[in-house]
């Protein structure tokens, strides 16, 4: 999860600047939630999961659904880093 952490943090940066990549970077955020999918995660995780890839293809729409901010998206991943980083 801190590795997906890590791409939806360089997403929502490209995503609020407004630069060309940000295309690029939600597909890598795709691609990681797509390999968490197939990692053997329980259904509860997968459910989880499946709602952040979502909830993430949304924020880039013209007339999103959800109103997930990308500092609600940084601030969800805070307790992956803060235990990696708490448990070395």
């Amino acid at each position: 999860m801190v590795d997906l952490g890590e791409e939806v943090a360089r997403f929502v940066h490209a995503h609020n600047k407004g630069l060309p990549e940000t295309r690029a970077l939600l597909d890598r955020c795709l691609g990681v939630i797509d390999l968490c999918r197939e990692s053997g995660i329980s259904a509860a995780g997968r459910k989880e999961i499946s709602i952040l890839r979502d909830v993430l293809i949304d924020s880039i729409s013209n007339q999103p659904q959800y109103k997930v901010s990308g500092e609600d998206l940084e601030s969800y991943f805070m307790p992956f880093t803060t235990r990696l980083v708490s448990h070395p």
